[in-house]
């Protein structure tokens, strides 16, 4: 994740061997914001869980226009070795609450923490940066 300008984005790099001087190289754009929607002016990256041969990536995206003070969840499925992306959500998964305003009057949903058990998924998020919630999904 890195900033550009006043937007986070999130780039893949390649990350040097040597110990004495590493460099970051080969850097791009990976995960492109959607165009006027929910994730238009921010991404930035959320947690990762195994799902077959690919990984999943929970991602908090915020909206530009009048979505600008609405951070959601979203999901990107990716093969790992080449971090081709597969699927990419066109939604967001979770959504905050519109009654519980947060940090800099944002409405507020962001994935902090996920976990995989028995192809039981567990997304851990806060709301409005004052609270916690787990929300539990199935793999197929």
């Amino acid at each position: 994740e890195f900033a550009d300008g006043r937007r986070s984005r999130i780039a893949a790099c390649t990350f040097s061997d040597s110990l004495r001087y590493p460099t970051w190289r080969g850097c791009r754009l990976w995960l492109h914001p959607h165009w006027q929607t929910w994730d238009s002016d921010h991404v930035s990256t959320g947690p990762v869980v195994p799902f077959g041969d690919r990984h999943l990536m929970f991602y908090n995206g915020r909206g530009g226009g009048a979505g600008q003070k609405v951070w959601a969840i979203g999901e990107v499925l990716f093969d790992p070795e080449t971090l081709e992306i597969v699927d990419l959500s066109s939604g967001p998964l979770i959504t905050p609450p519109m009654d519980e305003i947060g940090w800099k009057e944002q409405y507020i949903a962001f994935a902090s923490g996920a976990m995989v058990k028995d192809k039981t998924v567990y997304l851990y998020h806060h709301i409005a940066d004052r609270r916690i919630r787990c929300a539990v999904g199935t793999l197929p």
